[in-house]
């Protein structure tokens, strides 16, 4: 249904009158009378009635004035609330972090709230495979996953860089470091749910050197692999700012040799589905200094 064939309806029946509709709306009175009798055709009903000198709605056109009212209006905020988006005063953003990710992202959240405080972040948790599908099928804005990405559709930008950790238990006999993966060969391995692309890359990387890893457990979440680790349940691979985290008290963390075997993290996201508040959180990344990502922590003392 044609907007302003409502809207010069609406002025119509408001002033009683086609001639002073059309001075208002600022076009001729014979615009104003053809729109009208297309919305009346299209509608199969006569909207209005001439009274003497008087225009009135008929008993339909009273039921259309109403609802050429709301719908007005409610083009009307549509209007207005997609300048806001344009302009960013409010807005939502949803972003896919796998769990471990988020002490690296909280700084960037803090400094873009700053600056668009009317953009609300929304936030799906999830192991890195199952946001880049959430993103191809538009069900996220932007996401974080291990590079390389297995979707070629999907557009990336590179993030962070970290080598891997080994967690031992405090009590496990000393080791060399840094550590090659094979010397964990005879150990059951502690792993994050198999939606996680870090699995998929540790278990790969261990069939490269020729042992197939026994998985003792698997968890979505650093901490509880931690206390597996702890409780004497096997060893993990974890990223050195998220293997920092845990008590040394409890477990020892030694550097993996293995130089191709790291945690390359990238933000992705689909070109053809980015609204302005995705844009502007792209921007607001990619203005920081290019510098080297912060400095990984040193593993501990054996």
């Amino acid at each position: 249904m044609d907007l302003r064939a409502l809207r010069y309806f609406v002025a119509v029946v408001r002033l009683a009158s086609f001639t002073r509709a059309a001075e208002q709306l600022f076009v001729t009175q014979p615009t104003i009378s053809k729109m009208i009798r297309s919305l009346e055709d299209s509608l199969g009903e006569p909207l209005l009635v001439r009274d003497g000198r008087q225009i009135r709605p008929t008993a339909a056109g009273s039921i259309v004035l109403e609802h050429a009212e709301r719908m007005l209006r409610e083009a009307s905020h549509l209007h207005e609330d997609l300048a806001g988006l344009r302009g960013l005063t409010h807005g939502q953003l949803c972003l896919g972090i796998p769990p471990m990710v988020g002490p690296l992202v909280v700084p960037l959240l803090a400094s873009f709230r700053a600056r668009h405080p009317g953009i609300r972040p929304r936030f799906t948790e999830s192991g890195g495979l199952a946001l880049e599908a959430a993103v191809s099928r538009g069900e996220v804005d932007l996401a974080i996953s291990v590079l390389p990405v297995s979707d070629d559709s999907l557009a990336v930008a590179p993030m962070a860089d970290y080598p891997l950790w080994a967690v031992l238990p405090a009590g496990s006999p000393p080791v060399p470091s840094p550590l090659p993966l094979a010397a964990l060969h005879d150990q059951p391995f502690v792993l994050y749910e198999d939606d996680f692309v870090l699995t998929g890359r540790i278990l790969a990387a261990c069939r490269q050197r020729g042992f197939v890893p026994a998985v003792a457990g698997q968890s979505r979440h650093w901490d509880f692999i931690g206390e597996l680790v702890a409780a004497g349940t096997g060893v993990a691979l974890l990223p050195s700012p998220v293997a920092s985290r845990l008590d040394p008290a409890w477990v020892r963390c030694v550097e993996l040799d293995e130089p191709d075997l790291r945690w390359r993290l990238g933000w992705v996201w689909r070109e053809a589905l980015l609204d302005h508040a995705s844009r502007a959180w792209l921007e607001h990344v990619g203005a920081r200094p290019q510098e080297r990502p912060p400095e990984a922590p040193q593993p501990g003392h054996q």
